[in-house]
């Protein structure tokens, strides 16, 4: 029987690209559409990165209503999709890292809390879906929470061992609800409080050449 190699599995936002910058932009044009509601502020904008469309919508758009947050969100995919096909979002060495990850022998993918057109704007635009092996996000899989993601990952053939890496509390808390070790990236829109669930703490994604060795 062939032995399964590891699965590391990735969040996107603050560990393989920061798109804060053209976020930020994008969603002010959005809520700008709404004269009645309060523009938020580039702080309550970040704080949204990680969380699921629904929670990061209600934290926006806090007074709008179910539909100018539907309308908010449908505006913010169009125009972030364009914008991210514009601009240069990932993270220093991502690209380096994954080629040699997948060169070491490791199978990876993505479990991110966005929808599916920002994941498939940013695998296309950053030219990384060719790392990935059924990448999804929680827009993909009809979740509410990323747990939701891994349960995906990690259903059906037998994984000998699988790894989260991620920012956010979320991933910390998707890699112990199903057992798994986490590493937790020190670099991105979390802060070490959020990663004291995390097996290893790096501080650059080179650092993950360290942890995972050569397979052969």
């Amino acid at each position: 029987m062939a032995r399964e190699t590891p699965l590391l599995i990735f969040d996107i936002d603050g560990t393989l690209v920061d798109s804060s910058r053209i976020t930020i932009r994008t969603v002010r044009e959005a809520v700008s559409r709404f004269a009645h509601l309060r523009l938020p502020s580039d702080r309550e904008i970040l704080g949204t990165f990680g969380l699921s469309e629904a929670d990061m919508w209600r934290r926006l758009m806090p007074e709008g209503t179910l539909q100018e947050r539907l309308g908010g969100s449908a505006l913010y995919d169009e125009l972030i999709v364009q914008r991210l096909h514009e601009a240069k979002v990932l993270l220093p060495h991502a690209a380096e890292v994954l080629e040699e990850l997948r060169s070491r022998g490791y199978r990876m993918t993505t479990a991110s809390n966005c929808d599916a057109p920002y994941l498939n704007a940013v695998l296309d635009s950053q030219d990384i879906r060719r790392f990935f092996h059924n990448p999804l996000c929680l827009g993909l899989v009809g979740g509410t929470v990323k747990a939701d993601i891994l349960q995906v990952h990690l259903s059906g053939k037998p994984v000998p061992q699988a790894y989260m890496i991620g920012d956010r509390a979320s991933d910390m808390e998707a890699a112990a609800a199903h057992g798994i070790p986490a590493v937790g990236c020190d670099f991105g829109f979390g802060g070490a409080e959020e990663l004291r669930g995390a097996s290893r703490i790096i501080y650059a994604l080179p650092e993950l050449l360290e942890i995972f060795p050569d397979l052969g």
